[in-house]
């Protein structure tokens, strides 16, 4: 269900980025968070903590996984 809505979401935004307070889904926002936390964190054997599928379910439809450096490459763009 959350992945159909961030499928929905990207179709209409043309993007993944949904900001953690996304105010016209507060949940889809938490859970996008939660993706990007899970992808980060690793366990004691050094495997990301996000499954693989869905990682990879979410690499298909161009999800960003590190929200900053995006966010920073896209100001930096504005000023050059």
């Amino acid at each position: 269900e959350m992945y159909q809505r961030l499928v929905a979401y990207k179709k209409e935004n043309n993007s993944t980025l949904v900001s953690k307070e996304y105010g016209e889904d507060p949940e889809l926002g938490e859970w996008v968070s939660t993706q990007r936390k899970l992808f980060r964190s690793l366990d004691d054997d050094g495997n990301r903590l996000i499954y693989e599928h869905r990682a990879k379910m979410l690499d298909e439809i161009g999800f960003v996984w590190n929200s900053l450096e995006v966010r920073w490459s896209e100001m930096f763009e504005r000023l050059v």
